[in-house]
């Protein structure tokens, strides 16, 4: 079920949803029989599955009828934990969050296939907002752009908050490729959303972004403000990223 290596955490808590409290007798007999291997990495014991065995196990589970069900339970952690994420990683630990999310690539892109195969746009919605920070870090702006218009294909009814920001990453993309136009009339209206779920940090996250473009469209004096006026906003939330790339752009 999972897709690369897993941690011991993830697999106790995905086991727990399902009712099963044996996962470490049941982790020992697989290690027996070299049906799953560890890994050990900075201090973290990891396990991974071959794909040959993870394949038959589908399978097998998709046989019994309870694939989706498990896929659902491998969801809930990865969506959990991308939510803890979005604090992390703007944040001091933002170094140790980058090598979690680093570990755990392979699981969060199944994750996100899954939900975009299903139309779950609320589940695109809060991967895409605790991960796309950590896609930039990467440099991976198409692939984080690629699930968030998947998202926006199947939004008909998702709230506010998750609604704004598909709509606002899909606003930053079109800013950072040139479409400054484009780009702050998404913002715009994901502001609009974000006000309304009371997502104070989300609408300071726009307003950052929108100000890329505020330059080419109405001077650098309105952009130095509205950064002004941002940083403020960062620095009441204690968010070291958006305090960060505020100063780094009203210097730049």
């Amino acid at each position: 079920m999972f897709h690369g290596s897993f941690s011991i955490e993830a697999a106790e808590d995905v086991a727990s949803l399902a009712g099963d409290s044996d996962l470490l007798d049941l982790l020992s007999s697989l290690l027996d029989k070299s049906i799953v291997y560890q890994l050990p990495h900075l201090g973290e014991t990891r396990f991974v599955m071959l794909r040959m065995i993870r394949e038959y196990a589908l399978e097998r589970l998709a046989d019994a009828g309870e694939l989706e069900a498990a896929r659902e339970r491998l969801a809930s952690y990865y969506l959990r934990l991308a939510d803890e994420s979005e604090d992390g990683l703007r944040s001091a630990s933002q170094r140790q969050w980058k090598q979690t999310l680093d570990l755990e690539a392979d699981n969060f892109r199944a994750v996100l296939l899954w939900a975009s195969e299903c139309r779950q746009a609320e589940e695109i919605a809060r991967l895409t907002r605790g991960l796309w920070l950590w896609f930039w870090l990467h440099g991976n702006l198409d692939e984080v752009d690629h699930w968030v218009r998947r998202g926006l294909a199947c939004a008909d009814g998702i709230d506010c908050r998750n609604g704004g920001w598909l709509l606002g990453l899909r606003g930053a993309f079109s800013v950072l490729e040139g479409g400054f136009a484009a780009g702050a009339a998404r913002l715009a209206e994901a502001e609009a959303l974000l006000t309304e779920a009371g997502d104070r940090r989300g609408i300071a996250t726009m307003k950052l972004v929108h100000s890329f473009g505020t330059a080419p469209l109405e001077g650098e004096q309105r952009a130095q403000a509205q950064l002004q006026e941002n940083l403020a906003a960062f620095e009441e939330f204690d968010d070291l990223w958006g305090i960060g790339t505020s100063l780094h752009a009203m210097t730049g």
